[in-house]
């Protein structure tokens, strides 16, 4: 009987440890992994390699900045409190600081192995660039107004809590439908886009329908 149990043991050891070699190899790994601190850097230079991607192609002449480099202070005050840059910027994990003044980058720096040619993903700066394209769009007659409802442009929110919601409303972070944004939860919302997304293939919009 302790044979058989042992011998039993012994085979879901096998299949855990090939299950987990077999994700380790597979697409679904970076949904579980994606805001892991060994994996995160990486990841977030990798998003193409992460998520379906579309490439973009630019369209008529590129503007580019003026380069005026200057040195940065070496602290900065904050709280009442005289702090070390440096330590702050390691600290964070940040990866790239740019300092842009009057047109002109004064200060660029890059950490954890990026460099001036690294791929960024942009999280929450694309709100920016999605609430300048929703400007034009309403300038251009191709939105009558922001306070036109979400449904009435994505088909596929239509019938969801965000049917409703005025353009405007999301724009501003202030829909009204609950998302928990909690990375540390395994289960939050924002962890479920992602792992449906990446996992499952799943399209966002119908996961968020769901809330």
């Amino acid at each position: 009987m302790v044979r058989i149990a042992l011998w039993g043991l012994g085979g879901l050891l096998v299949l855990g440890l090939a299950g987990v070699l077999w994700l380790r190899q597979s697409p679904y790994w970076a949904g579980f992994t994606l805001f892991a601190e060994a994996h995160r850097v990486e990841n977030f230079r990798a998003m193409d390699r992460i998520f379906p991607t579309r490439p973009i192609p630019r369209e008529g002449s590129v503007w580019a900045f003026d380069v005026d480099p200057r040195p940065l202070p070496a602290t900065y005050r904050y709280d009442g409190a005289e702090r070390n840059l440096e330590a702050f910027l390691d600290r964070t994990v940040t990866t790239g600081l740019i300092v842009v003044h009057r047109g002109a980058i004064t200060h660029e720096a890059y950490h954890p192995g990026a460099d001036e040619t690294s791929p960024f993903t942009s999280w929450s700066v694309a709100k920016s660039v999605v609430s300048a394209l929703i400007g034009i769009a309403v300038e251009e007659g191709r939105i009558a107004s922001v306070r036109d409802p979400i449904g009435a442009y994505v088909p596929a929110l239509a019938d969801s809590s965000y049917g409703d919601v005025p353009i405007e409303d999301a724009l501003t972070m202030s829909s009204g439908v609950a998302f928990d944004e909690g990375y540390d939860h395994p289960f939050s919302d924002i962890n479920m886009v992602f792992i449906r997304a990446m996992a499952l293939r799943e399209p966002v919009e119908q996961t968020l329908a769901r809330l």
